[in-house]
């Protein structure tokens, strides 16, 4: 059965076995016949992802037609509060690859690639933070507004600090690009002096 919401009674709700009527514009119409359409997914779940509610997938328990099961596809018994710990442990492998090779180039301003170590600075900090935060309050540091907050607060120095550095960068790039053509210019001056 497809569950659909009908408007029965004044109120607003879910037709299952026992369907009602619904009147629109002086017809009158029985809902019956929607709810002998076959499940396709008769065991569908609601969705995990909480943020992404416009899928649609046949109904199950909850009434809802949905039609993308993300949650039965990659792994019905993993939730995101299980699964970001790992990934913020594994991601600084790959970021720290990123420093070693930003660092071997040679080419980010000091200040910028300060801001970049500095970041490793707000994960040090970020781990005791929250495994405080669940032991003491029983809550993810999310949940936990001055500790997410003093955490927080090593990002936002990491980001200006990066954006300090990439500015004193660009500026500095300028610099040498505007003393390039005077150079260039001055030695156009002395190689037509010559010619002459």
């Amino acid at each position: 059965m497809l569950g659909v919401a009908s408007r029965c009674g004044g109120a607003w709700s879910r037709v299952g076995k026992n369907a009602c009527t619904s009147q629109t514009s002086g017809f009158r119409s029985n809902v019956r016949s929607v709810s002998r359409t076959p499940q396709l997914f008769p065991q569908a779940k609601p969705l995990g992802l909480g943020s992404f509610s416009g899928a649609l997938r046949p109904a199950g328990r909850g009434g809802r037609i949905d039609a993308f099961p993300f949650d039965l596809a990659w792994a019905p018994s993993v939730d995101a509060e299980s699964i970001a710990p790992q990934l913020f442990a594994f991601s600084i492998v790959p970021y720290s690859g990123f420093l070693y090779y930003l660092t071997k180039s040679k080419s980010a301003p000091p200040v910028a690639l300060f801001g970049f170590y500095f970041l490793l600075v707000f994960v040090a900090v970020s781990i005791p933070a929250g495994i405080y935060a669940k032991v003491h309050y029983g809550q993810s540091l999310a949940n936990v507004d001055w500790l997410h907050g003093g955490a927080e607060a090593f990002l936002t120095i990491t980001n200006l600090l990066i954006v300090i550095g990439m500015r004193q960068g660009i500026r500095q790039a300028e610099n040498e690009k505007a003393e390039l053509k005077v150079v260039s210019a001055e030695e156009a001056k002395e190689a037509a002096a010559v010619e002459e």
